[in-house]
């Protein structure tokens, strides 16, 4: 990862210190992620539902025995839930 204004020289680095006559470089920039996008979604259900039902949707669509659930219905399975969000990984 380096400045745009450093790519060049960069490049010209990895040619001086690689052992093959001409590396094969890729140049890719990072370019920032778009207002109000990542990897998860959030959404609202029509009807607030109890989580124990939820759940079980969920497992039923998805043909998974277990599903992780976090939040502050955890541990209350006759809580009704009204907002509901996915995503991958830690979430973090």
């Amino acid at each position: 990862v380096a400045p745009r204004r450093k790519v060049a020289a960069v490049c010209q680095a990895v040619r001086e210190a690689h052992s093959y006559e001409e590396p094969a470089i890729d140049v890719y920039p990072l370019l920032a992620r778009p207002g109000g996008l990542g990897m998860g979604r959030v959404g609202r259900l029509g009807r607030p539902v109890k989580l124990a039902t939820l759940i079980g949707r969920v497992k039923k669509a998805l043909g998974v025995s277990k599903v992780l659930h976090a939040g502050a219905a955890k541990g209350r399975p006759d809580r009704l839930v009204g907002t509901v969000a996915v995503a991958a990984g830690s979430c973090g």
